[in-house]
């Protein structure tokens, strides 16, 4: 059962102006569409005794949607401490390639959401080493806080994964290869918070929360999970 707390008030503006200020991503789902994009929500203005907040104009939307006004969107995100909130709300304008968007009435803050994640080229690679032992990781899904990832085995015979839950990992490499162009980027520290073992095949997954990133990687990653939004994205568009 999800355990919800309703928000309102002045602590809706103080949860928005957070928003802001950490540049935390943000999910927004158009209600009654097939689409959903992350974003960030750059500014809180007011206009005519109304309170409003401002989000990037999609570029994927810029030539199917150019009236905002009246239509339902929803927000998720999740704050500092891996808690995740919702709220609903109406678009009104766009302006300056900005969309503006009504104050909502509540946000509701709920305890059993986990991170947003989204799925990764097949060819995404994590590589670490732990307790003398070298691992390949084959990246499953990703999220700004961790990844899951399939243990690939290197023939019959091959060294089992010594691995447990709450063992810590330091300075592993996460590899892109997306087509031609491959990018890499570090992780000077992660948790092992979950392995499984697959009953169809011998593979191990294994789930890690990033603990310790510095600001270029952490850059880095940011701009590689909204490539891959807008990838998925492109395919969706034409259903709007």
């Amino acid at each position: 059962m999800v355990d919800a707390d309703t928000i309102r008030g002045d602590a809706i503006t103080a949860i928005l102006n957070e928003l802001v200020q950490s540049k935390t991503l943000v999910r927004i789902k158009m209600i009654g569409k097939d689409y959903e994009q992350l974003t960030l929500i750059h500014a809180i203005r007011s206009r005519k005794g109304e309170r409003y907040f401002l989000i990037e104009h999609p570029i994927e939307l810029q030539d199917v949607l150019t009236d905002y006004s009246g239509l339902p969107f929803q927000f998720e995100f999740t704050n500092a401490h891996g808690i995740p909130y919702t709220f609903t709300t109406l678009g009104d304008w766009m302006e300056d390639e900005e969309i503006w968007l009504r104050f909502p009435e509540t946000i509701e803050r709920r305890q059993q959401r986990k991170n947003f994640r989204i799925e990764v080229p097949p060819n995404t690679i994590l590589y670490f080493s732990h307790q003398n032992q070298k691992y390949t990781l084959s990246v499953v899904n990703l999220s700004l806080g961790g990844s899951l990832g399939a243990f690939m085995r290197k023939g019959e015979g091959a060294t089992p994964m010594e691995v447990s839950v709450g063992d810590i990992i330091e300075q592993l490499k996460l590899v892109f290869r997306n087509g031609p162009l491959t990018r890499q980027l570090s992780i000077l520290k992660a948790k092992v918070v979950r392995t499984e073992q697959k009953s169809t095949s011998e593979d191990m997954f294994l789930a890690c929360e990033f603990l310790q990133m510095d600001k270029e990687n952490e850059r880095k990653l940011t701009e590689i999970i909204f490539e891959l939004q807008r990838q998925i994205l492109r395919k969706r568009i034409r259903g709007i």
